[in-house]
């Protein structure tokens, strides 16, 4: 496990948070799935960051998962 800082503000969604972490992860969308949790709960693509009360410093759960060939 690693921990990874970005800066974002809470009109970012799901799917704008997924990007950026591929991105530093080298991870190709398309190839691999990625979940994103906060409190336990998924946050879905769409889904902008405040409607989920994030704060300052808050932290996000990660999972890249290999999609099937």
């Amino acid at each position: 496990m690693k921990e990874i800082k970005l800066n974002v503000n809470n009109n970012f969604n799901g799917k704008n948070i997924k990007e950026k972490l591929a991105q530093i992860e080298n991870k190709n969308l398309n190839e691999f799935k990625c979940r994103l949790f906060f409190k336990g709960q998924e946050i879905q693509d769409q889904h902008k960051l405040f409607y989920h009360n994030l704060e300052n410093n808050s932290k996000l759960q990660v999972i890249f998962n290999k999609l099937n060939s």
